[in-house]
């Protein structure tokens, strides 16, 4: 493994909403500290939960520290309960990819400039500083497929994106709408790493045990998801033969597995 994905959720999104779950960045900065040679990234950082100015601060302090080991990954939202639960607004998708789009502008204005302003609808900055800068770029990967809005995000601002891969034509579908953006903003499709995201269940050989922990996992994610979850069901050597069919056959860079 040469690369550890952690999640920014406040509750967990799997069973017991009570139960323990650490938070993303603490998360991220102790592992980071143990683990001297991995890379690190977001999967991906819920942009309404942190100033984009700190974030930037935060992003650049860990970059330094690690030597370029972190990826930026973040996204626009999408669990309408933990919003509530935390006290935050939870506005149309539209107006959070809005908002998500300031951020990254604000963050590489931060990490590239001397001094920056900002004065947008959604966030507003005067003449902040970020030093140190930097350990080299920081790779921003959005996260969501939706295709008029985030896919056209990605396009314009990010150097990764990540799209469930469960479903290959799907899949093949969603990379040629970001294509189609891609062309018509006037940017190169292949300058954005794919990165795929798995979802897979792993049984020993029952196919009933495998078809109930499937069973399981999509009853269990909580409604406010609103995400129709699928897996990649089998076992060990079933699950190493779909991942290896989606290397050969898709334009997929780097995997994302959720286990």
């Amino acid at each position: 493994m040469d690369m550890f994905w952690i999640e920014d959720h406040l509750v967990p999104v799997i069973g017991d909403i009570s139960g323990d779950l650490l938070e993303n960045w603490t998360l991220t900065c102790y592992l980071a500290g143990l683990f001297k040679k991995a890379k690190f990234g977001s999967h991906v950082l819920c942009n309404s939960y942190r100033n984009p100015a700190l974030l930037a601060k935060m992003v650049a302090t860990l970059s330094t520290l690690t030597y370029g080991r972190y990826v930026l990954g973040i996204g626009a939202g999408l669990k309408e309960d933990e919003y509530y639960m935390y006290g935050y607004d939870f506005p149309a998708p539209s107006v959070r990819i809005k908002q998500l789009e300031e951020a990254i502008r604000i963050m590489k204005d931060m990490w590239t400039k001397e001094t920056v302003s900002f004065n947008g609808k959604y966030h507003q900055i005067k003449n902040a500083y970020c030093n140190p800068k930097p350990y080299g770029k920081i790779p921003i990967m959005i996260g969501g497929d939706g295709e008029k809005l985030i896919l056209n995000l990605v396009a314009r601002e990010a150097d990764w994106c990540n799209i469930n891969i469960n479903d290959m034509e799907r899949y093949e579908n969603k990379l040629k709408v970001l294509e189609d953006h891609c062309s018509k903003v006037g940017r190169d499709f292949n300058e954005i790493k794919k990165v795929g995201n798995i979802n897979i269940a792993i049984a020993k050989s029952e196919a009933n045990r495998i078809v109930s922990r499937c069973d399981w996992l999509s009853k269990a994610l909580r409604p406010t998801m609103r995400l129709k979850q699928t897996y990649i069901s089998g076992n060990p050597s079933q699950i190493i033969e779909e991942i290896d069919k989606r290397v050969q056959q898709l334009r997929v860079q780097q995997f994302d597995i959720s286990f």
